[in-house]
């Protein structure tokens, strides 16, 4: 077979819908909190709404545009506006990947010290050193392709799953009986912004 024939592994909807919905984790538990407590549940839900059906017409829209070649993200923006301009976007492609990675880290070691005690025989920066393992144990998975991610998401995803149900059975909170209902721009721009790069 010729080198120059690229071959691709098809995934099944189980593998990605898993590796979708757990890269979303912790985090987006998070900002919709962070969303509830600003804006109100009447504000926040349609924003957080709003807000993922413009990802997901952005993802159609990437989607559609690499669907008929098998050119990656990067190969596609060079052959729209060139080289200068693929360096620019593969700039800001990586920072807001670091962006993310380091959000990713801090919500879940945020979350992790809420949940399990931490001796202190291990010393005052022992949840940096904590996440600073877990976004290099990640980034090791990540080496192993698109086939490790898959079984790191199926196997991660059902602990996920059963943490937010923990979480919403424990829960002391309640909603307020008279839900205002609207949408905010800037809430939706947050949702955007906070997850267009994940």
């Amino acid at each position: 077979m010729s080198q120059g024939i690229l071959i691709t592994e098809r995934q099944s909807f189980l593998f990605l819908s898993s590796i979708q919905i757990a890269a979303i984790g912790i985090p987006s538990l998070a900002i919709s909190y962070f969303l509830s407590k600003q804006y109100g549940p009447g504000i926040a839900i349609p924003s957080i709404f709003v807000g993922n059906l413009i990802l997901w017409l952005i993802g159609v829209a990437v989607i559609s545009i690499t669907n008929k070649s098998s050119l990656n993200g990067i190969e596609n923006i060079r052959n729209f506006i060139g080289t200068g301009g693929t360096l620019f976007i593969s700039l800001i492609i990586l920072v807001a990947c670091f962006d993310w990675m380091a959000f990713q880290t801090n919500a879940t070691m945020f979350s992790l010290k809420h949940i399990i005690p931490v001796p202190e025989v291990l010393g005052k920066g022992a949840w940096v050193r904590i996440g600073v393992a877990l976004g290099l144990f990640s980034s090791l998975l990540a080496l192993g392709g698109m086939r490790m991610l898959k079984w790191a998401s199926v196997i991660t995803l059902p602990c996920l799953l059963l943490f937010v149900i923990y979480a919403l059975t424990c829960s002391t909170l309640a909603i307020p009986t008279p839900i205002i209902w609207g949408l905010s721009l800037s809430a939706v721009l947050t949702v955007v912004l906070s997850f267009l790069t994940g």
